[in-house]
């Protein structure tokens, strides 16, 4: 990986030497296998910049394999539900196998999970590589033995397909007389790059695709400008982020140290959002419009400082008169900061006047909830503890 440089890459996207993208397994995970996320859509506009899209066929093969997990996991709970809401309700109609079909549209989870990313691939026009046909196997045991990226972790069990992965990337670079870029958060595939003359490798999809869109400097200061300093577009925004993050479920996990509990976390109320260095936001989509003006969407990770209200019900089983009674409640105030991936779409007008005409379109967050751990928990307060044993003392 020689090149290292925003500006560097930049020009070797422009000038055609790197004419393609490919993507880890790490990268549909950390998107939660969400197809339809902004920044996945925003792959599937590559095909009319246009830019290739290519996956190894190992990769392909890892996430129809953590997708047809995620939907036997998503079938599972939903099997159970409907269960326990059926009999709790006693509904005899619809029944929990009809439940089942209406949702899953009578697909196994492996066939749906075929079915979607079959589909997604499609939309974004990428290509599957064959591994097999274009590593030997000498070259992967010869990489293994003299200890060659991947290799060298100690993980063998999870080095071989990372080392036909990226092998293969290499041969099929090598022979079209071209370089791709890697987008991994992996540590192997990254120490692999360094060494390669072909594949250059970023971490983040989102500056993989800023990096690839390019999309003209003065549009792109203008628009970041106005999103993270002008007072219009920055308050508007983050209104857009209070309203989303203070509806989010707030899912409280919690043991007692005595009897049992049940914990309930309120809805959200934000603080304060911390902004990033402008080079952290990027631009992953820049089409133009039928009227003329240009839809940018930009990704930018913020800082999100909340407060939650956990409310806290005690209880203990009465073995004698086989009852739960209650030991009382109290709530707790916690103070959060949550690292939250904005998505902003904005419309830009007037480019040729004296100010550009910026309108928000669209704002998204990536985070559907807020996870609170509250580890062991106690019926009374510190210092209700505390006045009991002085009176103890007493």
């Amino acid at each position: 990986m020689p090149l290292v440089v925003d500006d560097e890459l930049k020009a070797a996207l422009a000038d055609g030497r790197i004419s393609a993208v490919s993507i880890d397994t790490n990268i549909f995970d950390a998107q939660h296998l969400n197809f339809k996320s902004p920044v996945m859509k925003a792959i599937t506009s590559l095909k009319d910049i246009p830019f290739s899209c290519l996956l190894s066929g190992t990769v392909s093969k890892e996430v129809q394999r953590h997708l047809t997990k995620a939907m036997e996991d998503a079938q599972r709970s939903l099997k159970k539900a409907a269960g326990e809401a059926l009999f709790a309700f006693d509904t005899a109609q619809p029944t929990r196998g009809e439940l089942l079909d209406q949702v899953t549209r009578g697909q196994t989870p492996k066939d749906a999970a075929t079915s979607k990313l079959g589909t997604f691939l499609e939309d974004c026009s990428c290509e599957v590589l064959d591994d097999v046909a274009l590593v030997s196997s000498a070259t992967l045991f010869d990489a293994y033995f003299e200890n060659r990226p991947p290799f060298g972790s100690g993980g063998a069990k999870v080095e071989f397909p990372d080392a036909l992965a990226l092998h293969a990337l290499e041969k099929a670079a090598e022979e079209r007389q071209t370089a791709f870029l890697v987008v991994s958060e992996d540590s192997d595939w990254s120490a692999y790059c360094s060494g390669s003359g072909r594949l250059y490798l970023v971490k983040k999809i989102e500056k993989a695709l800023s990096l690839i869109n390019n999309t003209p400097l003065g549009l792109r200061n203008a628009v970041v400008a106005w999103c993270s300093e002008g007072e219009e577009g920055r308050a508007e925004i983050e209104a857009a982020i209070r309203n989303l993050v203070e509806v989010l479920d707030v899912n409280v996990t919690a043991y007692a140290s005595t009897g049992e509990v049940e914990a309930f976390g309120w809805a959200p109320e934000v603080r304060s959002i911390d902004w990033p260095d402008s080079r952290e936001i990027d631009v992953i989509e820049s089409d133009e419009l039928e009227d003329g003006s240009s839809r940018l969407v930009l990704s930018v990770p913020m800082l999100v400082r909340m407060a939650l209200a956990v409310e806290l019900n005690f209880s203990f089983w009465d073995s004698v008169d086989k009852e739960s009674v209650g030991m009382g409640g109290r709530t707790i105030e916690l103070e959060r900061a949550e690292e939250i991936r904005v998505t902003i779409t904005v419309d830009v007008s007037n480019l040729d006047g004296p100010e550009p005409l910026i309108v928000l379109h669209d704002t998204e967050i990536d985070s559907t909830s807020v996870d609170v751990d509250l580890d062991e928990v106690d019926a009374f307060e510190p210092e209700d503890r505390a006045a009991v044993k002085a009176d103890d003392t007493d």
